[in-house]
């Protein structure tokens, strides 16, 4: 399953990605998600064996997409990962699940595309 994240207030605090794939709003963010009936639902389950975030490859070079905790920053004092435009991040769980509501997206300017992909075991 993919979703696609743009950043559209950056003053808003970090969000989880379980939160913003499954609230029907969400301040600061617009998700469009994808809709694939032969797996479970996001708000079915939580974790996910297999994750990958990526900046998108239209977003400009010096502006970055950042991933990290719940006190994750776009202002320089903590920033957690930063991913320029095309970098992808995977994370997969082979002995566990990677925890949806762990993972927290923030972005440095507004208008910045977040592509998320996602697959359970």
């Amino acid at each position: 399953m993919h979703a696609t994240i743009t950043f559209t207030d950056i003053t808003q605090p970090a969000l989880d990605l379980y939160t913003l794939l499954t609230a029907s709003t969400t301040p600061g963010y617009s998700v469009a998600q994808s809709k694939n009936v032969q797996q479970p639902t996001i708000s079915t389950i939580a974790r996910v064996s297999y994750l990958s975030i990526q900046a998108s490859p239209r977003n400009a070079g010096s502006q970055y997409v950042y991933k990290g905790g719940p006190d994750l920053h776009n202002d320089g004092s903590a920033q957690g990962k930063e991913l320029a435009a095309g970098i992808i991040d995977v994370i997969q769980g082979f002995y566990d699940e990677v925890h949806l509501s762990q993972v927290y997206l923030r972005a440095s300017v507004n208008g910045l595309i977040a592509n998320v992909e996602w697959y359970y075991a």
